[in-house]
C-alpha cells in the first residue's frame, strides 16, 4: 500500500490537481477499508477472549474434577517445565511420592519451602530414595534441606551486603540484614535463625555466625549454617558438638592470641575439650605438618591421619553428610 501511496503522490506531481482528487478519493476508500478491517480485527480479538475465558472455566471445572486437582497442577507444570517423556514417568511417580509423603505430615514442612517451585521437587525427587518403610524421613529431610540452601544463598548475600555497609561487622540481631535481602521473606522463616556471633567478620573467620534454630527432625536434618566470609553449609544435629567444640577451640584461640588467629590445626589442640574433636585436629596437624601447612582440598583425605576409633567414627560421618548435601 505504500508503494501504491508513493506511486500516487507522483501521478499528483506530474498529471495536477484531477489526480491529487482521485489520490484522495482512492486514499478514503482505503481509510474506509482499513476501518473496516480494525473493526473485524476487533470483534476477532474479542471472540478469542471469550473462547480463551471459556477454556480457562474448563479448565477449572476439569481440574476440580480431580480427587487431588493440587497435585495434578504440581504434575502438568513439571510436565512442561521439563518437557517429561514416558520414560520419566518413575521421576513423576516420585514426584507424586514426595508430595504424598508432606500431606500425610504437613507438620513436618517448614516455612522456607514456599519459596520451591515444582522444579525444585522434581529435581529432589528424582535423585533420592524413596523410604515409605521409614515414613519418609528422609525424603522430607532432602527437601527441607534443599530449601534451606536455597533460602541460605539469599541470607549469605544480605550478610556480606551488610558487612560492606557496616565497616566489616556482623549484625548483632537478624532484623538487621531485611534492607539487604533481595525481596520480602516470611517472618516465619527468619524466625528460624539467629545470630550465633557477633564482631568483626575479619576476627570471625572460621565461627558460624548465623544458625538455624531448632530442627524438624534431628535424627535426618542437617542444621544450617552461615560464615561470615558468606560460605554456608549444613553439618549434622545429631552429635554436632564436635563442631560446636570446635568452633569454641578457635573462638578461645584468638582472645589467647590478640594479635591474629592462626591457621595452625596444632595451635588449636590445646582448647579443644572432646576427644572426636582432639582426635580430628590432632589429624588435621599432621596434615598440615606433612603438606607445607595447607588444609586438605577433601576430608577424605584426613583418614589416613586420623587414628583414635572415636575420631574415625566422626570424620566418617562428616564425609558422609558433606557427600549428600545438595
Amino acid at each position: 500500500m505504500k508503494t501504491f501511496t508513493k506511486f500516487l503522490a507522483l501521478g499528483a506531481a506530474v498529471l495536477g490537481l484531477a489526480a491529487g482528487l482521485y489520490e484522495s478519493r482512492a486514499i478514503a476508500r482505503q481509510a474506509a477499508d482499513l476501518g473496516r478491517r480494525r473493526q473485524r480485527l476487533t470483534e476477532t480479538q474479542r471472540t478469542l477472549a471469550q473462547l480463551e475465558q471459556e477454556r480457562g472455566v474448563m479448565r477449572r471445572d476439569l481440574a476440580q474434577a480431580e480427587e487431588d486437582s493440587g497435585a495434578r497442577e504440581a504434575e502438568a507444570a513439571a510436565e512442561r517445565e521439563l518437557g517429561l517423556t514416558p520414560q520419566s514417568e518413575e521421576w513423576l511417580a516420585k514426584f507424586k511420592e514426595l508430595k504424598r509423603a508432606f500431606e500425610l505430615r504437613p507438620d513436618q514442612a517448614i516455612p522456607e519451602m514456599q519459596q520451591l517451585t515444582e522444579l525444585d521437587w522434581l529435581g529432589v525427587a528424582r535423585r533420592i530414595p524413596m523410604d515409605p518403610e521409614n515414613d519418609y524421613r528422609s525424603a522430607r529431610a532432602k527437601l527441607r534441606e534443599w530449601a534451606k540452601y536455597k533460602f541460605a544463598s539469599r541470607l549469605s548475600s544480605a550478610l556480606l551486603a551488610f558487612e560492606d555497609a557496616n565497616h566489616g561487622m556482623v549484625p548483632g540481631d537478624l532484623s538487621l540484614l531485611q534492607p539487604y535481602l533481595d525481596g520480602p521473606v516470611d517472618p516465619a522463616t527468619m524466625a528460624r535463625y539467629e545470630v550465633h556471633a557477633t564482631g568483626k567478620a575479619s576476627d570471625l573467620r572460621r565461627t558460624k555466625v548465623i544458625v538455624e534454630r531448632a530442627p524438624i527432625d534431628a535424627e535426618f536434618d542437617s542444621r544450617m549454617e552461615i560464615q561470615p566470609t558468606g560460605g554456608f553449609g549444613g553439618e549434622p544435629w545429631k552429635g554436632s558438638g564436635v563442631i560446636d567444640d570446635m568452633q569454641q577451640a578457635f573462638a578461645r584461640l584468638k582472645a589467647a592470641r590478640p594479635d591474629g588467629p592462626s591457621d595452625h590445626a596444632a595451635d588449636v589442640l590445646p582448647f579443644l575439650q572432646t576427644p572426636s574433636a582432639f582426635s580430628l585436629m590432632t589429624g588435621l596437624a599432621e596434615f598440615q605438618r606433612l603438606h607445607n601447612g595447607r588444609e586438605p582440598n577433601d576430608l577424605t583425605e584426613l583418614r589416613p591421619y586420623v587414628t583414635s576409633p572415636e575420631g574415625r567414627a566422626e570424620l566418617e560421618r562428616l564425609i558422609k553428610q558433606k557427600k549428600e548435601s545438595p
